[in-house]
């Protein structure tokens, strides 16, 4: 098992988890009409294969950054 292998299920475990703790905290804001999509760019599954990406250096185009 290579370095990057035993690095990525715990990056997983903790970014994953914390994102949709942040996601469920402010979840409230989004109900009475507000759309959530608008404020919220990335399902978790999204999160999940960037970080795969990152660790196997394939670049994800969905999550390119924006310049200004």
């Amino acid at each position: 098992m290579s370095l990057l292998s035993e690095l990525q299920a715990p990056v997983l475990a903790i970014v994953i988890p914390a994102y949709w703790s942040i996601v469920g905290r402010y979840k409230h804001h989004f109900e009475g009409g507000k759309s959530m999509d608008k404020y919220i760019k990335y399902q978790a599954e999204d999160i999940e294969a960037f970080i795969e990406s990152l660790f196997e250096g394939n670049p994800v185009a969905s999550m390119s950054r924006k310049r200004f």
